[in-house]
């Protein structure tokens, strides 16, 4: 393209050293560029200086990007020559424009999957930036059968946002009486595209094997952060014939629950 020129990308080329992982001077500029222009033009760009640019990873990640038949073949081709493949998904979510310099990352499923085979080759903040990306399209399903191992191996199992995570760290904290707040959890289950009825479902099912005024405080908790009318008859099922502290808290959240659904 012109400015890619006005950059000096074909003289830049000619002096490349064909070096898997290296980049070509500019090339943080001319891949961002390539990028933004239409895909029939961008493909002929890459296409016309493929033998030269494939070993930079912001030109491949650019084909797959593009996610074109011609240049996905290209990229895989390259990506099993290469003997680097780590290298060349380095800094993938920068390299795309997820969150950087006013650009949106992947927009369609096409590039999804074309880069669904090189997960495994991606650092742990890329994987949780990607799943991040993926929450925002929807790309729930997707995300789930292709990319959720390699996010749970990214926190280390620590903090992989589902519900059995969410149980064994509700467990975990009645144990050893420590502080622990349900929103941080929820929030990251819901976003990774688990409805609230099935949170709160298996959050009534674990109470009911944990009667504790702990465990209660905190299925209340997560029920006034994201609940509604809907549970509280089934929260009034734990109230007892005196008073008492699962009483009082249990009115206290019914109160809380009803005040926010009236505005």
């Amino acid at each position: 393209c012109q400015q890619c020129n006005g950059l000096g990308w074909e003289e830049q080329i000619s002096k490349s050293k064909l070096d898997w992982g290296e980049g070509l001077g500019h090339d943080f500029l001319t891949s961002e560029l390539v990028q933004d222009l239409p895909i029939e033009d961008a493909e002929n760009i890459l296409l016309k200086y493929w033998e030269n640019i494939k070993y930079s990873p912001r030109f491949l990640q650019s084909a797959l990007y593009i996610a074109t038949p011609k240049l996905i073949d290209l990229a895989n081709i390259a990506m099993k020559e290469c003997g680097a493949a780590k290298k060349m998904m380095e800094h993938i979510m920068s390299n795309i424009g997820y969150k950087t310099n006013n650009r949106s990352g992947l927009t369609n499923k096409k590039q999804f999957f074309a880069f669904v085979k090189y997960f495994q080759y991606f650092s742990d903040y890329d994987v949780i930036s990607f799943s991040e990306m993926c929450n925002e399209r929807g790309w729930y399903v997707e995300r789930r059968e292709y990319l959720d191992d390699k996010f749970k191996d990214a926190y280390n199992g620590d903090r992989s946002y589902n519900i059995p995570s969410l149980i064994n760290s509700l467990n975990k904290a009645l144990i050893e009486d420590s502080f622990f707040t349900t929103d941080y959890y929820i929030e990251g289950v819901l976003n990774f595209g688990i409805s609230w009825n099935e949170i709160i479902s298996n959050l009534f099912t674990w109470f009911e094997k944990n009667k504790t005024l702990y465990a209660l405080e905190l299925i209340c908790e997560s029920i006034i952060g994201y609940g509604n009318r809907n549970e509280l008859v089934q929260l009034e099922t734990y109230k007892g014939d005196k008073f008492n502290e699962f009483n009082r808290i249990i009115d206290d959240t019914i109160f809380a629950v009803m005040r926010k659904s009236n505005y």
